[in-house]
């Protein structure tokens, strides 16, 4: 049985004993219908949606939490706090910016019209003091000219 079910023989023995005990319920995990440990209770979550319906009205999610800590003695986290408030249907304050849509610059046409520099300054040499590397490149033919 143990390995039809992919389990060690002392995981199998362990089973056996839990539904022996207990019936087919043993095989459930033990936590099943119990309420999460760290779940806020239903009167935190009330005084925090007064407060975002109040005088937090128009501050963002993150900011909410952070006021709410500093000034209220709340300690939600921001995810908690946005689950929270989606749950109930408030929307976010500010709606996301749209991506800006960027094209890139065509190359120059003709052979040297324009040459990009670029340098850094570095220790390139151990032992040595730091000195500048430059380079070329023509833009029109991808040329490496220096």
């Amino acid at each position: 049985g143990a390995s039809a079910l992919g389990l060690s023989e002392r995981q199998m023995v362990r089973l056996m004993a839990s539904v022996r005990q207990h019936g087919p319920s043993g095989l459930m995990h033990g936590n099943r219908g119990n309420q999460h440990t760290r779940k806020y209770d239903l009167v935190e979550q009330e005084k925090v949606l007064k407060l975002v319906k109040g005088q937090y009205s128009d501050v963002n999610d993150t900011h909410l939490a952070e006021l709410l800590k500093e000034h209220e003695k709340i300690e939600m986290g921001w995810e908690s706090l946005r689950r929270l408030l989606r749950g109930v249907g408030m929307t976010p304050k500010k709606k996301r910016r749209g991506k800006v849509s960027r094209r890139r610059r065509d190359r120059r046409s003709a052979l040297g019209a324009m040459i990009q520099l670029d340098s850094s300054l570095h220790a390139w040499l151990k032992g040595q003091d730091p000195f500048g590397l430059t380079g070329g490149i023509d833009d029109a033919t991808n040329k490496v000219w220096a």
